[in-house]
Formats: structure tokens, sequence, C-alpha cells
């Protein structure tokens, strides 16, 4: 009895490796016509992260509000921190970012969600980065904190070159950050 069940595993172990072999052969395998394998994804990860979209708003330096699916989509600017309304420069950064994107279509590269559920992201235009375009400016701090990519040191960077030549909010004797300016109140 044994001996007829290792026989009867056997087979089945032979005629699963040929059939698999055979099914495989051209890299796909297909069962009844239903699937195919691998099964192709209904998104990309770049349909998820990646899209485009026309600014209608424009909250402050590092806040946007970009159409996306018919809908109003907040955008939090990824990995800075312009100065916040009551801060010196918060009008400047809110006009740059204002003249630089209302009323033009985006690329917002999602980067996450932010406490307060808006998509935390890269905004591009005019294969311009605006997070970084802040920064150049002195008008945004890198939020070190946050800021966690590879291209972060490149922007620390820049804000060394905009505090050394004294640009945007550089040109005030130590200017306080945001999430510092946020705890006086």
């Amino acid at each position: 009895m044994a001996a007829f069940r290792y026989k009867m595993v056997l087979s089945v172990v032979i005629f699963s490796a040929l059939a698999t072999s055979n099914a495989f052969a051209d890299g796909k395998a297909y069962v009844e016509g239903q699937f195919s394998f691998p099964f192709p994804s209904k998104k990309t990860a770049k349909d998820t992260r990646t899209w485009s979209g026309l600014v209608v708003g424009v909250s402050d330096g590092d806040r946007i509000t970009v159409l996306h699916k018919d809908k109003g989509k907040k955008i939090r600017l990824y990995g800075i921190d312009a100065p916040d309304v009551g801060q010196a420069f918060s009008e400047r950064a809110k006009q740059f970012t204002f003249d630089t994107v209302y009323g033009k279509t985006v690329h917002v590269e999602t980067m996450g969600k932010d406490p307060n559920d808006r998509t935390v992201g890269i905004v591009t235009v005019d294969g311009q980065s605006l997070n970084e375009s802040l920064i150049q400016n002195g008008l945004a701090w890198v939020y070190q904190k946050y800021c966690r990519a590879t291209f972060c040191e490149d922007w620390l960077n820049l804000e060394i070159v905009a505090r050394y030549n004294k640009i945007g909010l550089w040109s005030q004797p130590n200017p306080t950050p945001p999430w510092e300016f946020g705890k006086g109140k």
C-alpha cells in the first residue's frame, strides 16, 4: 500500500513538472484561457503617484489647490516650509507661488499625506520644481524633519547659497522658521 502511494505521489510530481515546463515555455502560463500570468496591474505606480492638473487656488507659499478628477485637491509642498501668515516674507512667498503656478497645469508627484489629510507632493511647472524654486529664492526653508528623499541634500545646498547671498527671508537677521513661529502662538 505504501509503495502504491509513493508511485502515485511520484507520478503527480512528474506530471506537474512536465505540465509546468510546457506551460511556461513562452514565458506565460494560460489557465483555460481565463488568465494570463503575470497578471497585468490595473494601475502602475506612476499612475497613482504622478498626475497633472490646473492650479485653482493658492493658500500660502507652500499650499495650493489643484484640479484632479474634477475636484479641487489640496497640495502641501513636500520637504519645505514657507513663512506662515504674520511672518516676514509670507506674502512674498504666497505671491511667488501664485505667479509661478496659478492658472497653469502642473505635475504633482505624490509623496504621501500630512496630518491634515492633504496630499504632500512635489509640484513641477514648465519643467521646474516649485518646491525647489521657493528654496532658491529664499522664500522657504528645507523642512529637514520631513524631507527624507535623496535630493533633500541638494535642496539644503540651495538653502545655504540663498542664506549666504542674503536672498529673500535670509536678508533678515535670524529669521524664525514656521515650525518655531507657530509654537509662540
